[in-house]
């Protein structure tokens, strides 16, 4: 059970680190001002960061919340039923399959103020009203189990590559669509991410 658990929360944390990454850097290498804020967060925390890897980065942090609310991970969640539902006026009964949209929980109106736009410090000051506003590791006693994992190794990702390493979008590259792969339960761009890479000096 605990090499089980293990392999889970490894997979799991690891999954979600290497899906998140490329988007990240894509979305930074469109917004220059946006990179060079995140840089200079890293350039300043390095060191601190590298010894605590807990230490807040809110800017960073917000960015990350705010790339996994507009492209997360995890487009749906299923779940199933183990007891007969009503909500409203809709009765589901026991064993049902369910699929929840996290993708359009994500972008809706009706939840998020200004949904369908990619704001990175949209987190700085402001809070879920409601903890199932914002889902991108599940919600419940099925949350995922590697989310703190996920979450540490993400933020030390970015903060490492962005004090080592200048990324630059290609010029005459097309702008990617992000799109909803059903059979295999992920986001993905439709096309190929390339960057211009140089090591910082």
């Amino acid at each position: 059970q605990a090499r089980n658990n293990m392999k889970l929360f490894l997979m799991a944390g690891s999954e979600t680190t290497a899906s998140a990454i490329p988007v990240i850097l894509y979305l930074l290498t469109a917004y220059p001002e946006l990179y060079h804020q995140i840089q200079s967060e890293a350039d300043q925390n390095i060191a601190q960061l590298r010894e605590d890897p807990t230490i807040s980065l809110p800017r960073t942090e917000a960015l990350m919340k705010e790339v996994l609310r507009t492209y997360p991970i995890a487009p749906f969640i299923s779940r199933r039923t183990f007891f007969t539902v009503t909500l409203g006026n809709v009765e589901i009964p026991a064993s049902s399959d369910l699929i929840v949209f996290t993708w359009g929980i994500h972008r809706s109106e009706n939840v998020w103020p200004k949904a369908k736009q990619f704001l990175p410090f949209r987190f700085l000051d402001y809070d879920p009203v409601h903890g199932s506003m914002y889902i991108p590791f599940g919600a419940g006693s099925r949350i995922c189990i590697g989310q703190h994992l996920a979450w540490l190794e993400l933020k030390l990702a970015v903060a490492i590559l962005l004090h080592k390493i200048n990324f630059s979008k290609v010029p005459g590259t097309p702008d990617l669509r992000f799109v909803v792969d059903w059979a295999h339960a992920v986001v993905h761009p439709d096309k190929d991410m390339i960057f211009n890479v140089t090591r910082k000096m």
